[in-house]
């Protein structure tokens, strides 16, 4: 979890609780951005592989359910397409 403001619109105790969580187990943008970059600009990260704390990691099951990821490729698509079909 990277802490950001993504909260900073909810004005409930919800918000506080979860920024609270994220202050006391979360990372720092920076700390959140280090695996990207890694994988974007080093030589040892390996392309189509998953990677967690700039190295190779064994993704969660999930990650191979077929169904499932067309499932939320069409929903992103819908959303998408919902939230940009003014522009």
């Amino acid at each position: 979890m990277i802490y950001t403001k993504i909260t900073r619109h909810i004005a409930t105790w919800f918000a506080l609780i979860y920024q609270l969580i994220l202050l006391i187990i979360g990372k720092s943008l920076y700390q959140g951005a280090q695996t990207s970059l890694y994988c974007s600009l080093s030589n040892e990260a390996k392309p189509g592989r998953f990677h967690a704390y700039c190295e190779e990691a064994k993704p969660s099951p999930l990650a191979y359910n077929r169904k499932l990821a067309e499932e939320c490729w069409e929903f992103s698509e819908r959303i998408i397409s919902e939230k940009t079909k003014y522009f």
